[in-house]
């Protein structure tokens, strides 16, 4: 076996320095969360803003399918979202990302009849530009359920298409990334 001579032994240094330095740089960003963001993603963990790409049509016709999305990732740090905020969040059910409209807020109650959205008993119209012509008969009915803290009940805009808080429950603030602030078509 050849010796590596102080040269090779040099450059072995400094190739195992700058890899320790990286892993080092690469922890202290995903430790480093001055926004308590839900993502793991670098730019909304330090700069408070990240894009997105809508990946179903669940919030048409107010986001379409392939829509790139601006979410401001510090818009929860104080507070949580308010009625009508379109959010991005994590979903449980397979770690990606997903938008939609904030229906109910922590301590209210929501039930579905006959199609219609009540909250607190009171009925609700939808958003503009947000359809449900009720062509899925499971979703034109809900029992009344309250909100537990610190959850939401979201919808998406396109409720005929949506695997929304009516299928997978609440969603709990930790699980939102920040607030949608423009659909970059």
């Amino acid at each position: 076996m050849a010796a590596i001579g102080k040269t090779g032994t040099r450059w072995l240094l400094w190739l195992a320095a700058g890899f320790w330095l990286v892993v080092l740089f690469t922890a202290a960003v995903y430790a480093f969360n001055p926004f308590g963001t839900a993502s793991i993603d670098p730019r909304a963990r330090l700069l408070g803003y990240a894009t997105y790409r809508a990946s179903s049509e669940s919030m048409a016709p107010t986001v379409s399918t392939g829509d790139i999305v601006l979410v401001d990732t510090k818009a929860f740090r104080t507070r949580g979202p308010d009625r009508g905020d379109i959010v991005a969040f994590l979903s449980a059910r397979d770690d990606s990302v997903r938008l939609y409209r904030v229906a109910v807020l922590p301590g209210e109650s929501v039930a579905i009849r006959e199609g219609v959205l009540l909250i607190d008993g009171q009925p609700q119209p939808l958003p503009p530009g947000a359809t449900a012509s009720g062509l899925r008969g499971e979703i034109d009915e809900m029992a009344t359920r309250t909100m537990p803290p610190d959850q939401y009940f979201l919808l998406g805009d396109n409720r005929d298409f949506a695997e929304d808080s009516r299928y997978t429950g609440p969603v709990p603030r930790e699980w939102l990334i920040g607030r949608v602030v423009r659909v970059l078509r």
